[in-house]
């Protein structure tokens, strides 16, 4: 089982071009809705979490395995799924968008309309299913599940059936908070998990390159004023940071600024870090 960073497989080498330096913007586009609030102007980057999970995609695709990824909130788990499956899984992947608590019902709905099969789910579950099953065996996308820990043992048996019925799938089951000890529970995915990541969040030295490369607002602030920024609210998280950014970017278009001076900056961090009492 992968469980951290390999060197870069046959498959990615002949496969998919290599990819762009620590902290880079990506070369492919990545839809703008990706970005947290939708951040207008954020750029994709190839952070080190973002470069695991990508290596541990392509190891599972080649498996059809699963691939079990955890972190913090912010970390960048579901958006590192959604910039690299358009590349690395073109003509095959889909995300499950399910409602709080899902049930084996839910996931079937969502199947149903996510492999875009003919008319509506089947009430019979054993009809569904095996309609569900005869798609994933003919078409072999890539499963995105995100918040994954909500799922219940009933789900987690069910992605079980359709893993195995289907000889095999590449589910991505992305798991935010306490998720990684919800998915060690489940011991139906020991044998069937191809990679275990968990992102975590940039630290200290990655502040300057990641975030002047995230947006070109930050791009001209020294970085002394960014580890300021960092260690009052950004704290090496990347969600935190797009909420920054969208902060100020208000505040300049308020101000008719054209730059980030240090003083606007110490500004934004007050209004938004809470003051001792």
């Amino acid at each position: 089982m992968l469980n951290a960073a390999r060197p870069a497989s046959p498959h990615t080498q002949a496969g998919h071009p290599a990819p762009p330096g620590l902290f880079s913007v990506l070369p492919h586009p990545v839809d703008p809705e990706a970005h947290f609030l939708s951040l207008d102007g954020a750029k994709a980057l190839n952070t080190p979490g973002l470069r695991e999970v990508r290596d541990a995609l392509e190891h599972c695709m080649g498996q059809r395995t699963m691939l079990c990824l955890t972190g913090p909130s912010g970390t960048g788990k579901t958006f590192a799924v959604r910039a690299l499956l358009p590349v690395l899984a073109p003509h095959g992947h889909h995300r499950l968008q399910l409602r709080a608590q899902p049930d084996p019902g839910d996931l079937r709905f969502a199947l149903h309309h996510t492999l875009a099969l003919d008319h509506e789910p089947p009430k019979d579950p054993g009809v569904a299913d095996a309609l569900i099953t005869h798609a994933l065996r003919a078409q072999r996308p890539v499963l995105a599940v995100d918040e994954a820990q909500q799922l219940s043992n009933a789900c987690f048996e069910y992605v079980r059936h359709l893993f195995d019925s289907s000889g095999g799938l590449t589910i991505v089951l992305i798991a935010g908070h306490r998720g990684e000890g919800v998915l060690a529970k489940q011991r139906m995915l020991t044998s069937r998990t191809g990679a275990r990541v968990t992102l975590t969040l940039l630290n200290r030295h990655d502040i300057p390159p990641a975030i002047r490369n995230l947006h070109p607002l930050w791009q001209t602030v020294h970085p002394a004023v960014l580890h300021t920024a960092d260690a009052r609210y950004g704290q090496g998280n990347l969600r935190r940071w797009a909420c920054l950014t969208r902060h100020a970017q208000r505040a300049l278009t308020r101000t008719d600024s054209t730059g980030l001076a240090p003083a606007l900056i110490t500004t934004l961090l007050d209004r938004l870090t809470p003051r001792p009492w």
